[in-house]
């Protein structure tokens, strides 16, 4: 069985997310972009609502992660690592309540991919930055505790 074919703009946007983003991307069986979460990779997936609240939170401090939109209403942003030691109850507890997900290392993320419709920037990659998992969750928290529903 021979591999997929991939277009040259799927190629060029591989070579984009690796060169200007660090991202150890690569196209998967479907012809997707994908990044394996590991290493200095982490992802965060929130509820839409929670999501553009993150997003305006880090705003606020010029933290502008990359952020990917997907059609079932839900965002993932791209973070750092974390050590084991930041992962606290409290941060666990409003991963819970606000119906997030910590995509645990190991798991893949699909990136925005030229002719795949289903997945689209919300903060496109940049450059290499990317907040820290911690300060994503503090922002999290804070927009919990001001009630922002």
């Amino acid at each position: 069985m021979s591999a997929p074919s991939v277009s040259e703009d799927v190629m060029h946007r591989l070579h984009y997310y690796r060169t200007v983003g660090g991202l150890p991307a690569h196209v998967d069986e479907r012809g997707r972009i994908a990044v394996r979460i590991g290493g200095n990779v982490r992802a965060f997936v929130m509820v839409e609502y929670w999501g553009y609240r993150v997003r305006d939170e880090l705003g606020e401090l010029c933290l502008h992660g990359p952020m990917i939109w997907h059609p079932v209403r839900r965002l993932t942003m791209l973070t750092r690592a974390y050590p084991d030691e930041d992962r606290t109850r409290a941060f666990e507890e409003i991963v819970r309540q606000t119906d997030s997900v910590l995509v645990e290392p190991g798991h893949s993320i699909v990136l925005p991919t030229p002719g795949d419709s289903g997945r689209g920037w919300i903060t496109p990659v940049r450059d290499m930055f990317r907040p820290s998992m911690v300060t994503a969750l503090a922002a999290l928290t804070e927009c919990v505790s001001r009630g922002c529903r």
